[in-house]
């Protein structure tokens, strides 16, 4: 009896380990994004120091990878929902209430540059002209992407089975007479 607590006392050990693992390699992948995103705007500063513009490239480059890095921190929630069984679905609602929204917040620069004077976009960039705030939008809508997609076990998956199957038994007993 003790051998068997033992044992599980040594998985239950390792799972712990495994799991401070999955964390410390996670924050690594999360600081070294954040690093890549600063390593880039570092760049285009110069670039503009340079010659004193502004290329959509660079606005979309840096809103990707900031968006990546709230990606980053949905990547448990969608790994959880891969492991679970059923059909991926996306919840509708949070994309278009949350979702939407946060990505017309997120890529205000972006707007703004391609449609210059816009009535839609001018209030909300004079509003929101801090890059920090910008970056916490970004970031938010990788993370709503990300956690939108979810699996569904479907009723419908196991009668489209049965009705297989029961095809087939009919084939059998047909061919059987």
């Amino acid at each position: 009896m003790y051998y068997k607590y033992w044992y599980l006392k040594g998985r239950v050990e390792l799972m712990k380990n495994k799991t401070w693992i999955k964390y410390l390699l996670y924050i690594i992948l999360i600081v070294f994004a954040v690093y890549f995103k600063g390593f880039v705007e570092g760049i285009f500063q110069k670039d503009l120091g340079k010659n004193f513009r502004v290329d959509l490239y660079m606005l979309v480059s840096v809103a990707f990878i900031t968006v990546m890095i709230g990606v980053a921190l949905g990547v448990e929630h969608l790994m959880r929902q891969a492991k679970s069984e059923g059909i991926w679905k996306l919840n509708i609602p949070k994309f278009i209430f949350l979702g939407l929204p946060v990505l017309y917040l997120a890529s205000i620069y972006i707007t703004t540059f391609l449609f210059k004077s816009n009535i839609l976009f001018t209030p909300i960039y004079n509003l929101l002209n801090s890059t920090s705030l910008i970056t916490i939008f970004q970031i938010l809508y990788g993370y709503i992407i990300i956690t939108c997609f979810y699996k569904e076990k479907s009723i419908r998956e196991g009668i489209d089975i049965l009705d297989y199957e029961t095809e087939e038994t009919e084939e059998a007993e047909m061919n059987f007479n």
